[in-house]
């Protein structure tokens, strides 16, 4: 046992499995009293169980450490509420809260129902607001509070069969900065990861090609899938982000994976052109190319003509569409 964290109380979303339970247990183990919430749902957030949760309070424990479970659903205000009640009622206070829980409904934007869009808002975004905001006056009464957000590659490189996912992910880093500039003055930081790590989620969309696959009669290719690493490997950054030595870093969004640590760039304007008075759309045409744009890329380049004959011909169910414009991405896309 550590004591980096001694005297601390952290919640953790999504504690009950893969990213969240290393963090939950990484926490602990640097003496935080933990309260691991985790509704116990499949990687689309169907079903519940109390399980996850009390096994990792179980593995704690074990391990000489201290935390209770939570199973409330974060996705809503009262389980936000409720997830920093049971850290007061228990620990008396709240130092630390990492926002980790999450689901994955993956569809292409034209065939997203609905509901699959709310409910991966809800869980992510929502979620995030619904215990960042249950926790803050607590924190701000005691002067204190290290608050980590989960975000995504997705978020600024894209993929497809995931705009739910990424636009939820993007706006949790509008919404990590936005908090950065409240809470500073209350000794609050509130900062963001952008992991990559080997979870039921990544592993979930690699499923997902394959069904799209198979649905459609593809030819399988073979091969191994490429593995993330462990999520332990994240817990030491956001452990150190959780430290009274971390108060000045604040709105900053860090991708993490293996031993990587990248520090992001806020997105802002980095080439202008300008001119004194309005312009036209011959003029910018002209203008664009060698300057703006001079090295633009396609992310996602249109199909070669061969394949473009293929679906023309074979007229493709939306299905098998969805397929290719999946494997099209997962080849070709510079994205993460």
């Amino acid at each position: 046992m550590g004591d980096l964290l001694k005297g601390k109380v952290a919640a953790v979303t999504g504690a009950g499995r893969g990213i969240g339970r290393s963090v939950a247990i990484g926490l602990a183990g640097e003496g935080a009293s933990v309260v691991v919430n985790d509704l116990g749902v499949d990687p689309e957030g169907a079903g519940m169980d109390d399980g996850p949760a009390s096994q990792v309070v179980q593995e704690i424990l074990g391990r000489g450490g201290t935390a209770v479970p939570d199973t409330g659903d974060i996705a809503t205000m009262d389980g936000g509420q409720a997830l920093v009640k049971t850290a007061v009622d228990n620990f008396g206070r709240l130092d630390i809260l990492v926002n980790v829980a999450g689901i994955f409904r993956h569809n292409m934007i034209f065939d997203m129902p609905e509901k699959d869009w709310d409910a991966v808002l809800d869980v992510h975004l929502k979620g995030h607001f619904a215990c960042i905001q249950a926790a803050l006056p607590y924190m701000r009464e005691q002067g204190f509070g290290r608050i980590i957000n989960f975000s995504s590659g997705v978020a600024t490189h894209g993929r497809a069969a995931a705009a739910n996912y990424g636009a939820a992910k993007g706006a949790i880093i509008g919404l990590t900065r936005a908090l950065a500039r409240e809470a500073a003055e209350y000794g609050i930081t509130s900062n963001a990861i952008a992991p990559a790590a080997e979870t039921r989620v990544t592993l979930g969309y690699g499923r997902r090609v394959n069904e799209m696959r198979d649905k459609s009669g593809a030819e399988q290719t073979g091969g191994k899938a490429h593995s993330l690493p462990d999520p332990e490997f994240i817990v030491p950054a956001i452990t150190y982000l959780c430290t009274d030595e971390a108060a000045r870093i604040n709105g900053e969004v860090f991708h993490l994976m293996g031993g990587l640590v990248q520090r992001a760039f806020p997105e802002r304007p980095y080439r202008s052109i300008t001119k004194g008075d309005a312009w036209t759309s011959a003029d910018l045409e002209k203008a664009l190319q060698p300057g703006l744009l001079s090295d633009i890329q396609n992310p996602a380049p249109a199909m070669p003509a061969t394949v473009q004959e293929a679906v023309s011909v074979r007229m493709l169910s939306r299905s098998e569409t969805r397929f290719r414009a999946v494997n099209w991405d997962t080849q070709y896309s510079s994205g993460t």
